[in-house]
């Protein structure tokens, strides 16, 4: 099926005095949706599973201070897969692939569990579950539906909020040292 873009990471600041980054490095391990269908015809999968594909590389996306997606490549492929006269077709990831990209989503996640950071201080989080984008592997367009992508946080796929000036830091689903699912900087 070739190479498809896949979400690593977002981070966001509707703040000024914030950058961030992700930094997805070698042996970060990305969880990805596994499609199924029973005739492997376009437009008949249907999400079923995850399967981890780790990075051999690492890529370094550009800091912002605005609102940030990242992406990178991994190569997707077809298998009919069988077990006493039911077969049916499935799709998954293989390997990374690399190469990145950054896309400007519309709006930032709200965020309501807040914690303030002041100037001149840098928060790193490589601890918790990262946010799990239920379209965020475009194969759409061989399939007829986008799986899902979930990546970190870890010592190797980590997001980096750097503060020139005191503001609050928010995380969508709890706290930002806890699980926060994903990270807004806040005035």
């Amino acid at each position: 099926m070739g190479n498809h873009s896949v979400w690593v990471g977002g981070h966001y600041s509707t703040t000024t005095g914030v950058t961030h980054d992700l930094e997805y490095a070698n042996g970060a391990t990305s969880s990805l949706g596994v499609g199924v269908s029973s005739s492997g015809a376009w437009g008949s999968y249907r999400a079923s599973g995850t399967s981890s594909v780790s990075a051999s590389g690492t890529i370094n996306y550009p800091a912002t201070s605005g609102r940030q997606h990242d992406y990178t490549e991994f190569n997707y492929d077809k298998y009919l897969v069988g077990c006493a006269g039911t077969n049916k077709c499935e799709v998954r990831a293989t390997h990374w692939v690399g190469g990145g990209h950054t896309y400007v989503p519309p709006a930032a996640p709200t965020a309501t569990h807040c914690v303030l950071h002041g100037a001149g201080e840098i928060f790193t989080l490589e601890r918790t579950s990262a946010y799990n984008f239920s379209t965020g592997a475009d194969v759409s367009s061989a399939i007829g539906i986008d799986l899902s992508a979930q990546t970190g946080y870890t010592a190797s796929a980590k997001v980096t909020f750097r503060f020139a000036a005191t503001r609050h830091l928010c995380g969508t689903n709890g706290d930002p040292g806890a699980a926060p699912s994903r990270l807004v900087a806040k005035p």
